[in-house]
């Protein structure tokens, strides 16, 4: 059965692994025939573009993220989203709408699909919730023997039921439960960038994972502690969902900008005032859970640098540190970090996720990467002519042309192709 919200009110039609096989072959010549089909107990599939219907999901969403969510995965969490709602979903707006794919099975939720259908004047695509906050993207389908295939009917299902013109989507990990249709698909990967983490294998025993680093960087940081505690009495501190996490996150992000307009930087992201609304929210405690908390280091009485993590099962990720210039010569963000890798390594966690891009200072401390690529199928006429010219031409010679601007040429230019030419973080 398939239910497509109209409103807030359904309507079922059949939908079965068959009917998902026929609206695959709309789209691509080459169809895969899956043996379990015969056997699978039916999937029922449903289009949610209604908000309060959204948040009628959590217990399911919860519990299938509980039961088979990667802790990678953690931006398709139902807390990260639904804060994503209240910040990034603007009611009545024709540029874009909830297209979430709810998959049942037995009356189990076992595929869950963050989409969003955005507009670009006529065209209309199918991206994932979450931009600019998230890092990564994917969805949530239940281990198991029917795994692929429902991923492959949700994403069938979505294309059908929304009409788009074009799927991009973006920031999709190699390991990503999605990536293996978006590449049977013929999807067109238009960027790629690395996510460099520090793997700990499973030892809690963080003097063997610093001996994976330089000596000379060992001492270095040696140094940067005695200068730092020279400074003022120095502490790290931990501040769960909290009012006091929830405006740390303005000085954190305060700082983050003030870093970026010294080097003539622009981050829409970071710009953005909703970002700090949304990640205060996630801080404070209010709504559901999204893994958030805040790590600071202080000097005396001021913080010297902080960052702002996520952590998710078995995975912490940074998704923003920053420092105060004043403490730049004592290494405050390095010993943050340290601190950081110390303190997950020993609480038994298997990663710390560093995020991308892979900017030069998260190498020093990565060990290894996973590719991250943004995925563009143009599924009409206009679809691939956007996908062949803006998408895979314009847009990555606009970023590349930024990138190789004097430093105080590139706010001003960043800020003029930002608006005209849609480049996003």
């Amino acid at each position: 059965m398939t239910a497509i919200t109209l409103g807030s009110s359904p309507i079922e039609t059949p939908f079965t692994a068959s009917a998902a096989a026929s609206v695959q072959q709309r789209y691509t010549s080459i169809t895969t025939i899956d043996p379990l089909a015969a056997i699978q107990p039916q999937l029922t599939l449903q289009l949610i573009s209604d908000r309060l219907a959204f948040n009628a999901l959590e217990d399911e969403w919860t519990a299938l993220f509980a039961r088979s969510g990667r802790p990678e995965q953690l931006f398709q969490g139902f807390g990260w989203l639904w804060h994503w709602c209240n910040h990034f979903l603007i009611p009545g707006d024709r540029k874009q709408s909830l297209a979430v794919v709810a998959g049942r099975r037995n009356g189990i939720l076992v595929v869950a699909c963050p989409f969003l259908v955005t507009s670009a004047g006529p065209l209309k695509m199918l991206t994932f919730m979450g931009d600019p906050v998230r890092q990564y993207g994917d969805v949530l389908v239940e281990t198991g023997a029917f795994a692929a295939q429902d991923v492959r009917a949700a994403f069938a299902f979505a294309i059908e039921t929304t009409g788009v013109h074009l799927v991009h989507l973006r920031k999709v990990r190699a390991d990503a439960s999605i990536a293996p249709v978006l590449r049977d698909r013929g999807a067109e990967v238009t960027d790629i960038q690395q996510a460099p983490y520090v793997a700990f294998d499973g030892t809690r025993d963080f003097a063997a994972v610093e001996q994976r680093y330089p000596k000379s960087a060992r001492k270095n940081r040696k140094r940067q502690m005695r200068r730092l505690q020279e400074a003022g009495p120095t502490s790290f501190e931990r501040l769960q969902p909290s009012i006091a996490a929830s405006n740390a996150v303005g000085h954190a992000l305060g700082l983050k900008r003030d870093w970026l307009r010294q080097r003539g930087l622009l981050s829409p992201a970071v710009g953005d005032e909703r970002t700090e609304a949304f990640f205060r929210d996630c801080a404070s405690g209010r709504g559901p859970a999204t893994g958030v908390e805040i790590g600071l280091v202080r000097s005396g009485d001021d913080i010297a640098a902080i960052e702002l993590a996520i952590e998710c099962k078995d995975r912490v990720a940074i998704h923003v540190i920053a420092y105060d210039p004043r403490f730049e010569k004592t290494g405050a963000g390095a010993l943050l970090m340290e601190d950081s890798i110390r303190r997950a390594c020993e609480r038994g966690h298997l990663a710390l996720d560093l995020l991308a891009p892979g900017a030069a200072y998260k190498f020093e401390w990565a060990d290894r990467t996973v590719d991250v690529g943004d995925f563009a199928l143009g599924l009409t006429a206009a679809g691939r002519f956007f996908n062949r010219h803006y998408l895979s031409r314009v847009r990555p010679a606009a970023k590349t042309f930024i990138e190789n601007l004097p430093a105080n040429m590139r706010r001003p230019v960043s800020t003029l192709l930002s608006g005209l030419l849609l480049i996003a973080p």
